[in-house]
């Protein structure tokens, strides 16, 4: 199958490749992707300027959905032609505190796709079935693909920012997680929402 891979850790070092096809364990399904979205933090790795661990070669792309086409013998609750969208997380402990108490998006041994495992940019990826999330009737792929940037949107302003209705807020960045973070900001009850860009930014600033 071909794939999207970083290759390399030169600026530039990413290629369309032939790769195999993943096995998946007892314990995993197989989904084929259906849409997978281009993140800022892929756009850092084809110029070589992340700030966080990666291994090459690693396939790129980790917001993204698709459809179970194969299951492990000990996965329960999946089936294969179900829709689904996937977390980040491809590999967490299950032991450390952070995991124990369900915020294992910051366990110390994370591996997450297309840094550290493989990810979407290609057609089958191996998943373990606690990250899935199955897809709505009439959400189509590229929308589910872009559940983990509305996540992280979500979470800074409902979570951390904790916006409640008359609050001013201020989203620097007018990219895909702006765009969201400015729709939670209204759905919040935000009075007034002052959203930074630059130039490139005008008609997403039109919103």
């Amino acid at each position: 199958m071909r794939a999207v891979v970083k290759y390399g850790r030169q600026p530039g070092n990413v290629a369309v490749q032939e790769v195999a096809e993943p096995a998946i364990s007892p314990d995993q399904v197989l989904v084929e992707v259906g849409a997978v979205g281009v993140c800022g933090s892929d756009i850092h790795l084809w110029h070589e300027n992340q700030s966080w661990t990666i291994q090459c070669p690693v396939i790129l792309g980790h917001e993204w959905a698709g459809t179970i086409v194969d299951v492990g013998e000990n996965v329960a609750g999946w089936a294969e032609g179900e829709r689904v969208a996937v977390e980040t997380a491809a590999f967490v402990c299950g032991q450390c505190t952070y995991c124990l108490t369900g915020a294992y998006h910051m366990c110390p041994h994370r591996k997450g796709y297309g840094n550290l495992i493989d990810g979407a940019m290609t057609r089958y990826v191996a998943v373990r079935p606690s990250i899935l999330h199955r897809i709505p009737r009439g959400v189509s792929f590229e929308h589910a693909a872009l559940t983990e940037p509305a996540c992280v949107a979500t979470q800074a302003l409902t979570v951390n920012a904790r916006v409640k209705p008359g609050d001013t807020v201020v989203i620097q960045g007018a990219g895909t997680i702006g765009v969201m973070a400015l729709q939670v900001a209204r759905i919040s009850g935000a009075s007034t929402i002052i959203m930074l860009g630059t130039d490139v930014d005008t008609q997403r600033l039109e919103v």
